[in-house]
């Protein structure tokens, strides 16, 4: 963070907590497809999963915490 003012480093240093967040559970999808369901404090989670292809793989992450929704459908088809 060589980029940002002196005054943002310090208070970022005093203040700031960057850490992963807790996994609560782990599973696996109908089609063997990963998925965590990530705490990320004040009562909200958000979920996560893997798309496993032939050339790679894909982190897929629900866009707001709370919001599992839209993975849930994606990953009961």
């Amino acid at each position: 963070m060589s980029d940002t003012q002196n005054r943002l480093r310090e208070k970022l240093l005093r203040t700031a907590c960057v850490s992963p967040p807790p996994i609560v559970s782990d599973s696996l999808a109908g089609t063997e497809t990963p998925q965590w369901l990530l705490d990320v404090g004040t009562a909200m989670r958000s979920k996560q999963c893997s798309f496993r292809k032939p050339t790679g793989a894909t982190l897929m992450a629900s866009h707001q915490a709370g919001c599992t929704l839209a993975l849930r459908v994606l990953l009961d088809r």
